[in-house]
């Protein structure tokens, strides 16, 4: 029988050869006898226990058992092996070498069979793991035990020498080559080092001091120190061949002999020709101070003036900082390279501006605000981050910002936001009538006007208003409808002026007046509504000899469908009749009563009718904004607060005469209910106001 390592030598090169060339190793290959015989001899014990999935019974159980005891796979997870399943490259990586690996620690541990003759020279494994056949090595590296350096610590020149028992440090003797052990930088120098190749520089930063003191005047450097400090001598040079100092134009003075003094003249006065100026004062210094010219006087700082023209200027007279006057203009300004310039004190102008981008520009150096004076189209042209521009009467309370962003729970962004004790602001057309006050007392625009109070217009729209305009509190115009009117808070709207309606709207057309009896209540009546516009009238008449020729109002004709949609109602009084309609027009009823029965029945009657040109409104229409019941949360608010208003309405009014309760009532609505869901009861907590689409 093989050993086990031979088998394993034979499978590694089954699964190398399988790995390599993608093709298994006895693939289309007759099984030898010697095969037969190493599978046969590969039977290894199969427990069934190490996988749930390898049982006892499987074929492959102890190849796989003995693979796990090998410690070369330990399954796909969870108990398992999977031994279905397709083994990647990178999974065949990991078998290989603990495969390798195992079978190389059989080969050198003394029970394995031994590698081939070429590499360990025909020997047993076993021959090299005695220490006794390693030849020059000391005898007590040899021993068995482990030989360390550690702890062994040399110095400079030494190195560890084994001195035949232990390691020791001893004397490194390098011959002829020398024996300087370290190269040091000394003073002005740097670098040096211990070993290898060194290298020493000049320190440039101790060669090269700078001298670091000075002599007094008239005396000279003798001698430097190493420190950079100097030994001082008197000049020793009492010549020179100054014979004399003489005064030239503007100075006093001077000598031929002795000591010398220059004084400039008061008043300098000085004369000459020179296109750029007779004085000029360069100062080249950087301080805050840095005068060309400065000048003092009681009267003035300086006084220029034009010998022959009328300008002169003083320069800090008082307060000012230049006082200018000519006959032409105060002072001109421009700038040479371009073409701005400006006259100060010009004609009755403080300041006469041009230049071909703008008349003047002004900015606050240390804010944001700055402003265009005489910008393209526009007079001023101003931005800052707190207004465009402010304006205040120093003497009243006016004041007013432009462009300016306030707070007040929100942004409000305003073109003017203006204030003052008698109002906000005050507009007037100085070749009219017209003038408006805004935010005047308690309200926002009070304007006035000989055509008109106000007027208003879209300018994208047809829509405009004219508010106070005639005996008129507001007439309104639009191609849309003349007004159009929201409540925010039920959703109810109404357009007015609107198509063929005068108002069209989701809530009722009511009327309320004050109750007669109780002078914290009004009644509130609603119109009655139907799919026509209709219009009726009605009376009281009697019989006679049993027949009533009654006239219609004479109204009734003018404004009714003579045609069609005529109807009457009878209802006798004072006992039950059989009366009937003989005939109707827009003009006369004709009543009569059955043969047999009473001739002279006294009766009410209505006539009912269609309004002239309107019989083909469409009452169902295409939607163009959300028309749900307005919210009857104030309704229900009001009855929850005040009972006793509950039994006035149409609820109440109804269960009374079934003679229920209005909970009762409202329990037996069901098909009413399921009618308000598909239409909607408005609720500010769930829909938002869906104004006309023009407006959204």
């Amino acid at each position: 029988m093989q050993h086990k390592s031979t088998f394993k030598k034979s499978i590694m090169s089954l699964l190398v050869s399988t790995v390599c060339t993608g093709t298994p190793a006895w693939a289309d290959e007759t099984v030898s006898p010697d095969y037969a015989a190493f599978v046969e001899a590969a039977a290894y014990v199969c427990t069934g226990t190490l996988f749930n999935d390898v049982p006892a019974s499987h074929w492959a159980c102890g190849y796989i058992e003995e693979f796990a005891n090998l410690n070369i796979t330990s399954g796909c997870g969870g108990g398992n092996f999977c031994p279905e399943d397709n083994v990647t490259r990178a999974q065949m990586a990991v078998f290989l070498v603990k495969g390798l690996e195992e079978t190389l620690y059989d080969q050198l541990d003394g029970s394995g069979s031994g590698l081939d003759a070429d590499l360990l020279d025909g020997r047993d494994s076993g021959y090299y793991l005695d220490w006794n056949n390693f030849v020059s090595v000391p005898a007590d590296l040899l021993d068995g035990d482990n030989d360390t350096l550690a702890g062994l610590s040399c110095a400079n020149g030494e190195v560890a020498k084994w001195n035949g028992s232990a390691w020791a440090c001893a004397a490194d003797n390098m011959g002829p080559n020398g024996d300087i052990t370290a190269v040091n930088a000394g003073t002005g120098l740097s670098g040096g080092g211990g070993a290898g190749d060194v290298t020493l520089s000049a320190d440039t930063t101790y060669l090269q001091r700078r001298v670091s003191s000075t002599c007094a005047a008239g005396s000279s450097i003798r001698a430097i120190a190493a420190d950079g400090t100097v030994t001082c001598e008197l000049d020793d040079n009492a010549g020179g061949d100054i014979t004399a100092v003489i005064a030239g134009i503007g100075l006093n003075g001077g000598a031929d002999h002795g000591d010398a003094t220059l004084n400039v003249d008061v008043p300098l006065r000085l004369s000459g020709s020179s296109i750029g100026g007779i004085i000029r004062g360069t100062n080249i210094g950087n301080t805050t101070h840095a005068y060309g010219v400065e000048g003092y006087g009681n009267t003035a700082g300086g006084h220029f003036a034009d010998a022959n023209s009328s300008g002169y200027a003083y320069i800090g007279y008082g307060h000012y900082g230049i006082d200018a006057r000519g006959n032409t203009a105060g002072g001109y300004f421009k700038d040479l390279n371009s073409s701005g310039y400006a006259y100060v004190g010009v004609g009755d102008t403080g300041i006469s501006a041009q230049g071909n981008l703008r008349g003047g520009y002004f900015k606050d150096i240390n804010s944001s605000g700055y402003a265009d004076v005489g910008y393209g189209d526009y007079g001023i042209w101003a931005s800052g981050n707190a207004a465009g521009g402010y304006f205040k009467e120093a003497d009243a309370s006016g004041q007013a910002y432009l462009g300016y962003t306030f707070l007040d729970g929100i942004d409000h962004e305003v073109g003017i936001w203006a204030s003052g004790n008698s109002a906000g602001g005050y507009f007037k057309d100085a070749n009219s009538s017209g003038y408006a006050y805004v935010g005047y007392g308690d309200h926002g625009i009070r304007a006035f006007g000989n055509t008109t109070g106000g007027y208003f217009s879209a300018t994208n729209s047809s829509g405009y208003a004219y508010v106070g305009n005639g005996d008129y509190g507001i007439r309104a115009f639009g191609t849309a409808a003349g007004g159009y009117f929201s409540d925010s808070n039920s959703s109810s709207y109404a357009y007015v002026g609107y198509g063929a309606y005068k108002i069209l709207g989701s809530g009722t057309v009511s009327f309320v007046q004050n109750h007669p009896e109780n002078e914290d209540e009004v009644i509130v009546y609603a119109a009655p509504e139907g799919d026509e516009v209709a219009t009726y009238t009605r009376g009281s008449a009697r019989l006679v000899n049993g027949e009533a020729r009654i006239p219609l109002g004479e109204t009734f004709k003018w404004v009714t469908n003579p045609d069609i949609g005529l109807t009457a109602h009878l209802t006798p009084i004072n006992g039950w009749a059989p009366l009937y309609v003989a005939s109707k027009s827009t003009t006369e009823l004709v009543v009569k009563s059955a043969p047999g029965y009473p001739d002279n029945v006294a009766f009410d009657y209505i006539v009912y009718g269609l309004r002239i040109g309107f019989e083909d409104i469409t009452v169902v229409q295409r939607k163009t904004q959300e028309a749900r019941i307005p919210s009857m949360a104030d309704h229900r608010k009001a009855v929850a607060e005040h009972p006793e208003l509950a039994q006035y309405t149409a609820l109440s009014r109804f269960a009374r005469m079934q003679g229920s309760s209005r909970e009762a009532v409202k329990a037996q609505m069901v098909n009413a209910a399921a009618l308000l869901e598909k239409i909607e009861e408005f609720d500010p907590k769930v829909h938002k106001i869906d104004g006309p689409k023009e407006m959204q």
